[in-house]
């Protein structure tokens, strides 16, 4: 496999080699360690919420309409 030079031009590189270089990277290699931790994983709560809101359930579309309006007014941004 062929290492590709990401600072090229997005046009001069090989789409398809760089597509199966990542899933070689993410899958396929032994010695990569998951250094993710439990804390970066969603809840019961919040998954059931985005099933939900896949489902177009109505309750689900208010919440986020409500946690869209609070971002948006909040001073920080």
């Amino acid at each position: 496999m062929k290492k590709l030079d990401l600072e090229q031009d997005v046009f001069a590189l090989d789409t398809k080699e760089l597509v199966k270089q990542s899933i070689e990277e993410a899958f396929m290699n032994d010695n990569a360690q998951n250094v993710g931790s439990i804390e970066n994983h969603c809840d019961t709560k919040i998954k059931e919420y985005y099933i939900k809101l896949a489902n177009n359930d109505e309750e689900a579309k208010v919440e986020q309409e409500k946690m869209l309006g609070e971002f948006l007014n909040d001073n920080r941004f």
